[in-house]
């Protein structure tokens, strides 16, 4: 059975934000110049064909990472998301959107920003507003939004709960943790962990971030970004510290944060 093809919107999605440019290119050698390429998985898994799992690589390095040595050559994925998310923002710098000189002239994300709230509020155009967990769902199926993974069990009726990822940093070291194998946080302990979802905040959104009320029963005091600015990508980093008198177990997919996201009147960068 061969591999599931990739849907062909998400492909145009990366060639546009990527403009071509390879981000290892970019990130390792500071190669800014158009490629011929290849749609690499960023998790290696060609079954996931999630927008936030796919690249653009040149032959040479979609070669390298996709070959079986490639992860004791040091190509991670970590290198990827950092170095494609830093590429994106070239691409919007050295590249922006043209102007619009007519008011009918819209931007195509703007033109299915507009159709997808038509759609889920109708006769309600740009309003400063909370989306519904049905509007954040239904955000994430046109692809206007990314969280990912995503499950439909973590919607709130205004929200999205994100869980804990799998890496810790404690004093000064990077420890990795799972359900067989959980963090175990004493008393009075400082820790740094990171979300289990990427979150790709799109120019019309601002995103409001807090601790779960679930979290703070356990006995975590939790100091989250509080905000995510219109563009935000990657995975959010929280502080927590076990402020109780008994050790708190702690394993990924623990949800810790609240995510709530807010419609802009005027969407930013437009």
């Amino acid at each position: 059975m061969g591999r599931p093809k990739i849907p062909t919107e998400n492909v145009a999605a990366v060639l546009i934000k990527s403009a071509r440019r390879c981000c290892l290119c970019f990130g390792l050698n500071g190669d800014f110049s158009e490629k011929k390429g290849q749609i690499a998985h960023v998790d290696h898994n060609p079954a996931n064909n999630s927008g936030y799992n796919l690249v653009f690589l040149c032959l040479e390095h979609h070669d390298a990472y996709d070959s079986s040595t490639s992860q004791s050559k040091g190509l991670t994925r970590e290198e990827i998301e950092y170095y494609r998310a830093k590429l994106f923002e070239a691409v919007e710098i050295k590249l922006p959107r043209r102007t619009a000189k007519d008011p009918r002239d819209v931007p195509a994300e703007l033109e299915a920003v507009s159709t997808f709230l038509e759609a889920v509020s109708p006769n309600q155009p740009f309003r400063s507003s909370l989306l519904s967990g049905y509007e954040i769902q239904r955000a994430c199926q046109e692809q206007l939004l990314t969280i990912d993974p995503f499950s439909p069990e973590r919607l709130t009726g205004s929200g999205y709960r994100l869980s804990c990822g799998e890496d810790a940093l404690i004093d000064g070291r990077l420890l990795k943790f799972t359900k067989q194998r959980p963090l175990e946080l004493t008393p009075s302990t400082f820790v740094t962990l990171s979300t289990e979802e990427v979150v790709s905040i799109p120019h019309w959104l601002l995103g409001r971030v807090a601790p779960l009320t679930g979290a703070l029963r356990l006995g975590l005091s939790i100091e989250s970004p509080g905000h995510l600015n219109p563009g935000f990508r990657g995975r959010l980093l929280l502080t927590a510290q076990n402020r109780g008198l008994h050790s708190i177990t702690v394993v990924p997919g623990l949800p810790l944060l609240i995510l709530e996201l807010w419609l802009l009147n005027i969407p930013a960068h437009w």
